[in-house]
C-alpha cells in the first residue's frame, strides 16, 4: 500500500509541472489579446474568447484574463470601427469576388456605434467598385484563358451595369491575348513531347518530328540524324492524328524509304489524312 502511495505521489509530481507549463502557454495577457482581436475580426459580439480563461488561477487567474480580454476587445472594437477599414475591406472582398463578403462580419461589433453607417456606406461602394474593375476582369479573364476554358464574362459580371461596354472589352482583350498565349505554350509542349518520337536503328538513336501543313493538305515527318554515317530508314512508319483540342482522331500506316546521310535531317510527306488534323505524330514502326 505504502508503494501504490509513493508510486501515485512520484507520478502527481511528474505531472504537476507539466500543467503548470500548459497554463502559463494558455493563461496570459497575450492569449487574451489574441482571443479578443479573433472575436472582433470573427464578428463574435458574444466574445466566446473570454471563456479559455475559465481554468486559469494561481498567478495568472481567471479575473486577470477577462480583464486583459475585455480591454483587448474594447480596444479592437475601437481600431476596427472607422470609416476607412470599411472602404478596404470593401475593396478587398470585391477584388476577390467574394459575394459572402466575409470582411463585413468584423463591423458586427460596430452595429450600434455612430461610425457604423459611415463604415456600411464605405464598405458597399468600394465593394461595387472592386468588383466592376477592369483590373478584376482582366484577372479573371487571364485566368480563365489561361485554362484554355470558354469565356465567362456574362455570369462573372452580370450585376455590373455601369461601364459594362469598357468591363467586357477589357476582359476580351486580355482573354484574347492570353488564350493565344495558352495555346502556343500548350502547343510548343505538344509538339516537343508527342509530335516529336524516338527510337532506334542498327543502334543508333534517332528522332523524328511530324507537323501538318498549315493548308492541311499533307503532314511532313522530318527525321533528325545525328550521326555522320549513311542510313537507308526502309519499313513501316505509324501516324496517329489529334485535333486542335489535342484529342487523338485516328492511326494509320505507310511503308517508306528514308535515305540519310552525313549528318543531315531528311523530310517526307504523306498525303493521306483527317482534313480537321492539327497535329500529328510519326513512329518507325518497324523493318520489313
Amino acid at each position: 500500500m505504502k508503494k501504490l502511495l509513493f508510486s501515485l505521489f512520484a507520478v502527481a509530481m511528474v505531472f504537476q509541472p507539466g500543467c503548470a507549463m500548459i497554463k502559463k502557454l494558455t493563461c496570459n495577457e497575450g492569449v487574451a489579446k489574441r482571443n479578443a482581436e479573433d472575436d472582433v475580426k470573427n464578428g463574435r459580439t458574444d466574445q466566446p474568447g473570454v471563456r479559455s480563461g475559465e481554468s486559469c488561477d494561481g498567478e495568472y487567474g481567471r479575473s486577470q484574463f477577462e480583464t486583459d480580454y475585455r480591454r483587448a476587445y474594447s480596444e479592437a472594437v475601437k481600431a476596427t470601427c472607422v470609416g476607412t477599414n470599411g472602404s478596404k475591406a470593401g475593396s478587398a472582398d470585391g477584388e476577390a469576388g467574394a459575394t459572402d463578403k466575409p470582411q463585413f462580419k468584423q463591423f458586427k461589433a460596430c452595429e450600434k456605434m455612430p461610425s457604423y453607417k459611415s463604415i456600411e456606406a464605405n464598405y458597399n461602394r468600394e465593394y461595387s467598385a472592386a468588383f466592376c474593375s477592369e483590373k478584376r476582369a482582366v484577372r479573371l479573364a487571364q485566368d480563365v484563358a489561361g485554362k484554355m476554358e470558354a469565356s465567362n464574362f456574362n455570369d462573372t459580371f452580370a450585376s455590373c451595369e455601369a461601364g459594362r461596354r469598357s468591363l467586357q472589352s477589357a476582359y476580351d482583350s486580355a482573354y484574347k491575348a492570353k488564350y493565344a498565349e495558352a495555346v502556343k505554350a500548350r502547343t510548343d509542349e505538344f509538339v516537343r513531347n508527342t509530335g516529336t518520337s524516338s527510337f532506334l536503328f542498327q543502334n543508333r538513336p534517332y528522332t523524328a518530328s511530324c507537323r501538318i501543313v498549315p493548308d492541311k493538305s499533307q503532314l511532313q515527318v522530318t527525321v533528325g540524324n545525328p550521326h555522320q554515317a549513311q542510313a537507308l530508314l526502309q519499313g513501316q512508319w505509324k501516324y496517329t492524328y489529334y485535333d486542335k483540342s489535342f484529342q487523338r482522331l485516328m492511326d494509320d500506316t505507310t511503308q517508306e524509304a528514308v535515305l540519310l546521310s552525313n549528318g543531315n535531317p531528311k523530310t517526307f510527306s504523306k498525303m493521306t489524312l483527317p482534313r480537321d488534323a492539327e497535329f500529328c505524330r510519326a513512329e518507325f514502326a518497324s523493318v520489313p
